[in-house]
């Protein structure tokens, strides 16, 4: 079960959740959704393009009972259920790219933001943004690699079913993928899905374009890329870009 809060438009819906905690329902999760956002995010800060009526914007409120450092845990979690979720109700297999996006077959399907709240060394409150491309057919000139549901599956998605069928699934599966002991399967179920898992590939780091192996993640979130000479190499996220 999910509270829900559907606004017609707003700035952004992580935005919206984190400035009306007296909306947000005390013991379910919450789901703040737009049909439009004027300044929607992504990761780091970079603007989320999206065309209005089309798609999917919306943020799910958690209260997660996880340590600080085990934010990417939850990262994974929901991208992860997300992903499930599309491939039952869309059938496509989407696939988690490192370390926030959803893709299938080369294309940006959605992006996660998630901000989390602290108190002490607790995570109190996680907000789960989710910008998922649903039924637009054209995108920008700066955003080559963007696809959406009805481009992979040549039909068009009913959002509300679409919205509901992914809050369902959040609602229900996450909290057993975040319970304790469950580090390891995962870690395994992630990398199942991960992008370009044990492929060569196309990186970028301080100008220089470099060619290795994606070996999976940790579970702080460095990625693990196996280097030419065979060593292992980790990194934090912006560290490098992917070019594949």
């Amino acid at each position: 079960m999910y509270h829900l809060i559907e606004l017609q438009q707003t700035a952004s819906t992580n935005a919206y959740a984190r400035e009306n905690p007296e909306a947000l329902h005390p013991s379910l999760p919450t789901v703040v959704w737009a049909h439009a956002q004027s300044q929607g995010r992504g990761q780091m800060g970079t603007r989320w393009l999206d065309e209005p009526g089309q798609n999917l914007t919306f943020s799910v409120v958690l209260r997660p009972a996880l340590e600080a450092q085990e934010q990417f845990r939850l990262s994974m979690a929901f991208a992860l259920t997300v992903a499930r979720a599309l491939e039952r109700h869309c059938g496509l297999a989407a696939q988690v790219k490192w370390p926030n996006d959803l893709y299938h077959q080369g294309r940006k399907l959605g992006g996660i933001l998630i901000e989390n709240s602290l108190r002490g060394t607790r995570i109190e409150q996680a907000i789960c943004g989710l910008g998922l491309n649903v039924n637009q057919l054209a995108f920008p000139a700066e955003l080559p690699k963007a696809g959406s549901l009805a481009l992979a599956t040549g039909r068009r998605w009913d959002r509300p079913a679409l919205l509901h069928h992914l809050a369902t699934a959040i609602a229900a599966e996450l909290p057993p993928l975040l319970a304790h002991g469950r580090l390891a399967g995962l870690l395994e179920a992630y990398h199942a899905r991960m992008y370009r898992f044990g492929l060569p590939t196309r990186f970028e780091r301080a100008g220089q374009i470099f060619l290795a192996t994606v070996f999976g993640i940790l579970p702080d979130g460095r990625l693990r890329l196996l280097m030419p000479s065979g060593l292992e190499e980790l990194f934090w996220f912006k560290q490098v870009a992917w070019l594949d």
